[in-house]
């Protein structure tokens, strides 16, 4: 949805994404960043629209047979650069050319982030969950690394809750330097909680050493974000 900042290195900007209209059943939002000075620069735009009615028909989880070859992938050893706030996948279960399954652990309030938010306006924790297995499948799948760049559609069947889960990631197509993705995550019981439809990244394999170079803060550590 949103284009990413290029920052210096060591360097801070806070940035915030607020609503600043609605019509009908469209909000637009904007990206911005606070100076040092208190002086706002916006920096994109998005359009927010909501669906009027589910889809009449939704899906389960059936379960898969995992590979025993993956359950020894350490997500966070070399691969993903997030701190452990942000430490989502648990175990990679199936990784193959069309699809990852992967176990979730889905943890984190808005008022870890900001004392002033007591929810999540898009459950930020399962959707970041969803980027990381992009990453994560064109490590194992193609020895490259991607930015998630934008995504069509997001739907959210079950209000946010903390619990295991697990992400069904199906690759729809793939290009030199584009992803494009369907992702679902489903509760232990099976029911769906959420979707994403038309996701898209770019791929390019000079990402593995920006994003060794970086990691993405803990709460309450010193860390520099990125």
């Amino acid at each position: 949805v949103w284009k990413g900042l290029v920052l210096d290195i060591d360097s801070e900007l806070p940035i915030e994404i607020i609503a600043v209209a609605q019509t009908g059943n469209t909000i637009e939002c904007v990206l911005r960043s606070r100076s040092s000075q208190g002086q706002l620069r916006p920096h994109a735009h998005a359009l927010i629209e909501f669906a009027r009615e589910y889809p009449t028909s939704i899906d389960s989880f059936e379960g898969v047979e995992a590979d025993s070859e993956l359950l020894n992938v350490k997500p966070y050893d070399g691969i993903l650069f997030h701190g452990e706030s942000l430490h989502l996948i648990k175990t990679v279960l199936v990784n193959n050319e069309t699809r990852l399954v992967a176990e979730l652990s889905l943890f984190g309030e808005p008022s870890d982030w900001d004392n002033e938010q007591s929810r999540w306006f898009a459950q930020a924790p399962l959707m970041d969950a969803i980027f990381q297995g992009a990453i994560l499948w064109t490590s194992l799948s193609r020895n490259s690394r991607c930015l998630p760049s934008k995504f069509a559609k997001a739907r959210y069947y079950q209000p946010w809750s903390a619990q295991e889960a697990t992400l069904d990631l199906a690759i729809e197509s793939l290009g030199d330097h584009r992803l494009m993705a369907h992702a679902k995550v489903f509760a232990k019981d099976g029911s769906l909680i959420a979707e994403v439809e038309g996701f898209e990244a770019t791929l390019d394999a000079s990402l593995a050493e920006s994003f060794a170079m970086n990691e993405l803060a803990s709460l309450g550590s010193n860390e520099s974000n990125v």
